[in-house]
């Protein structure tokens, strides 16, 4: 973690996530229990916590027997009329199992002439990886004359970049992801941005995978939408 973001209170840190994922939309500061937005990126109610506190963002307009509904719903396992997933948010605060030498050794930056590489990962992902500059960095591993491992930039703002990564099946627990993850991480900070992993809840093997690269959890999160 650099000192900018150690300056950072853990409801700032999300709030930055969040507008990174919900695709740039200015989320309120979060320094009050409730809070609401109007923007329909954002879902019908996210409820977040963090060592400390806690907020709900809501999305501006609704009754009062609206926000009872979600609120039960927050607590339901299976909401009937809403869909819902939780999230663990992290940020990268201790040092990666593997070093950044030996992580650029098996991962590199995919340039945007490299088409005919990308096109070996999945024959249709060449537009969206190579089809906008917001993708960038694109870090990938080469296995067997194919680009078996993307790193990605699946959400960016000015400030956040949010990681995608994928591996093709054949490809996994080799380690490919994890260097993958890494040289990615130190691209973004060399842009002066902050690089966020986040998870369900339920994605033990991608929280392992982000616990190896240094990440840590700071945040937790539910969103619930209209079904």
């Amino acid at each position: 973690m650099t000192e900018p973001e150690q300056a950072m209170s853990p409801a700032h840190l999300l709030r930055l996530h969040l507008e990174a994922v919900w695709w740039g939309c200015a989320v309120p500061d979060l320094s009050l229990p409730d809070v609401e937005i109007d923007d329909a990126r954002a879902p019908l109610v996210y409820q977040g916590t963090w060592t400390g506190g806690s907020v709900r963002i809501w999305q501006r307009g609704m009754t009062v027997s609206d926000r009872d509904a979600l609120a039960k719903a927050l607590w339901d396992p299976t909401p009937s009329t809403y869909q819902g997933s939780s999230e663990v948010v992290l940020i990268q605060t201790e040092r990666p199992v593997l070093s950044l030498d030996a992580a650029a050794s098996i991962a590199r930056i995919i340039g945007a002439a490299e088409s005919k590489l990308v096109a070996t990962h999945e024959a249709d992902s060449v537009e969206y990886y190579l089809g906008s500059v917001e993708r960038c960095p694109i870090v990938g591993v080469v296995a067997d004359g194919r680009l078996v491992t993307v790193a990605h930039s699946s959400r960016r703002t000015r400030v956040a970049v949010e990681l995608g990564i994928e591996t093709l099946p054949d490809y996994r627990r080799r380690g490919f992801a994890l260097a993958a993850t890494i040289v990615w991480a130190a691209t973004v900070r060399q842009e002066g941005l902050i690089p966020f992993y986040s998870a369900r809840a339920d994605n033990t093997a991608s929280l392992a995978l982000a616990a190896k690269a240094g990440y840590r959890p700071f945040a937790w999160g539910t969103s619930l939408w209209k079904s």
